[in-house]
């Protein structure tokens, strides 16, 4: 069981994350949704504060999946290229 703080709230809840696991997550959702772990959210509805942090999420993914599709079509090229200097090599043998 673990217990954290957030915009204002206390939560409890059982994880089997490791301790550095839980910190770096509470973190990032701290910065996504920009609110320090005692701050107090206001009259913002907590709706809106999820929504912005899942838009927020969405759009990293989506960058990384960009980022890791290119360098899997990079590395694939490079392979092909490799393997082609290879050949290359061998048959000149």
């Amino acid at each position: 069981m673990v217990e954290i703080r957030m915009m204002g709230l206390d939560f409890s809840f059982y994880t089997d994350a490791s301790d550095v696991e839980l910190e770096e997550t509470v973190a990032l959702v701290q910065d996504l949704v920009g609110v320090k772990p005692d701050e107090n959210i206001g009259t913002i509805p907590m709706g809106k504060i999820a929504l912005l942090a899942c838009l927020n999420i969405a759009s990293r993914h989506v960058r990384l999946q960009r980022d890791f599709d290119q360098y899997r079509k990079n590395f694939e090229s490079r392979l092909r290229n490799l393997s082609n200097e290879i050949r290359t090599l061998i048959t000149e043998r």
